[in-house]
């Protein structure tokens, strides 16, 4: 049983329908996740995500196009897994997101694109980008990267990316307005500011890949894991002592009832009082330690939502999941 004290919020009925169907589509993309059909299991995550957004999905969502052999979504996706839950991802699972991202950056390039002027719209190859604070994630080749301000003032610079490369691409508006040839501009003129949540992925026709949701354990969540052994050590030790002393005290109470030797009785009285000492520390720790394995090896978020984890196996990978929502 995990005990755990929340401050209770009202919750809007139509907020809870889109965190119950957020769950059922969540669940249904483990699911399929399991039985290693990666399409429907993107599928899911992104219908879950659409109700209720999570970045700890991030990391279902980037495994399911990596598995999907699509590098230039599924680093996108990586990179802002990475970045959305900053110091707050586990050690493993940050080894596992640079083990992928050391395995997928050869085989796509990164665009570090500076914007000529505040607000203006990006598009690379007739594809509209949002400027963030990731690399736009590109598979290698020649690209066209343009950009228009509201003003009319064009510019565009054509590149070439090559596989596992990082470029920096800095675009300039002419000095006054301008205009480009026909059939050239590809980039509409923004009325304002586009705004977005984050650069979106594109590679070769694929669709933006969106997030599911998720959660992950709260940052600093669970405890240490040589805490926990070393808790682990000092009951057990402490209880087989008790186990030892107990026992011991038994088999010569028997004894002295036998034989009535007076050496008995002083070593079983000695093991006697070992017991009794031993007893109550090795009890208290081994409740105690009972209690913290329940309260905090419980990774939970203090907001709802479902538990996503994607873990390393010797052979591949599996995902463990539930809806909690």
């Amino acid at each position: 049983m995990v005990v755990s004290a929340l401050c209770a919020f009202p919750v809007a009925p139509a907020a809870q329908d889109a965190s119950t169907e957020a769950a059922a589509a969540f669940d249904q993309g483990t699911q399929y996740f399991g039985r290693g059909q990666w399409a429907l299991a993107l599928e899911s995550f992104q219908a879950a995500y659409r109700l209720r957004a999570h970045p700890a999905v991030l990391l279902n969502v980037a495994t399911c196009l990596d598995r999907l052999g699509r590098a230039v979504p599924a680093v996108t996706e990586y990179q802002r897994y990475l970045r959305l839950r900053g110091s707050g991802i586990e050690h493993e699972r940050r080894r596992f997101v640079d083990d992928a991202l050391r395995r997928l950056t050869p085989q796509v390039a990164l665009l570090a694109v500076a914007l000529p002027a505040p607000g203006a719209a990006v598009a690379i190859d007739g594809t509209l980008v949002v400027i963030g604070e990731d690399p736009i994630v590109v598979p290698p080749g020649p690209h066209r990267v343009e950009s228009r301000a509201s003003d009319g003032r064009y510019t565009r610079v054509d590149i070439l990316a090559d596989a596992g490369s990082r470029q920096n691409v800095a675009l300039r508006f002419p000095s006054g307005p301008s205009q480009a040839a026909p059939g050239q501009a590809t980039v509409p003129a923004p009325a304002t500011p586009p705004a977005a949540p984050s650069p979106q992925p594109r590679s070769d026709g694929d669709p933006a890949a969106v997030v599911a949701p998720g959660r992950e354990p709260r940052d600093g969540g669970g405890w240490d894991p040589s805490l926990r052994w070393v808790g682990l050590g000092a009951t057990a030790v402490l209880g087989g002592l008790l186990v030892y002393t107990a026992s011991r005290t038994l088999a010569l109470a028997d004894e002295y009832e036998r034989t009535d030797d007076p050496e008995t009785r002083d070593e079983g009285l000695t093991y006697r009082t070992v017991t009794e000492f031993v007893f109550f520390p090795a009890t208290l720790l081994a409740a105690g330690f009972t209690v913290l394995a329940f309260v905090f090896a419980a990774d939970t978020d203090e907001s709802p939502g479902t538990t996503a984890a994607v873990l390393p196996m010797p052979d591949g990978l599996i995902l463990a999941a539930r809806g909690s929502l």
